[in-house]
């Protein structure tokens, strides 16, 4: 048994215990995630994640992104950030329903592989979007890491966690400004990042897209390492107005 699957184990074990004992009866994510991603499917721009009348490709780009070049070398995504969507990815950050990881992880899988292909994912290396470890601290949860292992067990794909961050004020409620600000000040990459990802096709994991801040800092990072093409993952995007544009350029 692996190391993960011992981690698992014995959370479900733990899950059994508070239910038992403290009362918490803790949500089916399986059914909960199937009933919230129901209405998630919709055409969106491959390049920003966008949502638009029709389906464009990394290459056309949508009339959002279509005049930008950013360092992201495409978006795939599990649905927009509204509804149950959002709800699941709130439960899972801030109620630390981590049980929910498994089943958002699986379905992102599933949509990076029928946007990039059947195979796109083997041979690829996952990598999470770090967290400050203060951060991690006081939330109890990494939910980005938990959603990138499971995309990389589904998809048969590498996982790496190939960066840190020592600092980075938190971003949830905080404006599109200052979201837009946010600083690369205390992003790192681990010594032996240059070695596992030289070559390599990276899958950056987060949990939400809203300006692409974060997601611009990360691949950059990455392709400095040696990725030679970094593809964003996420579970849901905040969608933009045209007229106020969503900014994933470089």
């Amino acid at each position: 048994m692996s190391r993960h699957d011992r981690r698992t184990t014995l959370k479900r074990r733990v899950a059994a215990v508070a239910e038992d004992w403290l009362g918490r009866a803790l949500p089916d994510a399986e059914r909960w995630t199937r009933a919230s991603l129901v209405r998630c499917r919709g055409p969106y721009c491959l390049r920003c994640g966008h949502s638009s009348p029709q389906r464009y490709s990394v290459r056309e780009g949508c009339p959002v992104c279509i005049d930008r070049r950013g360092v992201l070398d495409g978006v795939c995504r599990v649905g927009r950030y509204r509804g149950g969507c959002a709800q699941l990815v709130l439960a899972l950050k801030f109620r630390r329903w981590w049980e929910l990881a498994r089943p958002l992880g699986s379905r992102l899988a599933w949509s990076v592989r029928a946007e990039r292909g059947a195979d796109c994912l083997r041979g690829a290396v996952v990598v999470p979007v770090p967290m400050p470890l203060i951060r991690r601290w006081r939330r109890g949860i990494d939910h980005a890491a938990l959603i990138g292992r499971e995309v990389a067990s589904a998809g048969g794909a590498a996982y790496y966690a190939a960066m840190w961050r020592s600092r980075g004020a938190g971003q949830a409620g905080a404006a599109r400004s200052t979201r837009l600000r946010a600083s690369s000040h205390g992003w790192h990459l681990h010594l032996k990042a240059p070695s596992r990802l030289r070559g390599r096709e990276v899958v950056l994991v987060d949990d939400v897209l809203t300006t692409g801040r974060t997601a611009r800092i990360a691949s950059r990072l990455l392709k400095q390492a040696g990725a030679t093409s970094v593809t964003l993952a996420v579970v849901a995007v905040t969608d933009q107005s045209p007229d106020i544009g969503y900014k994933i350029e470089g």
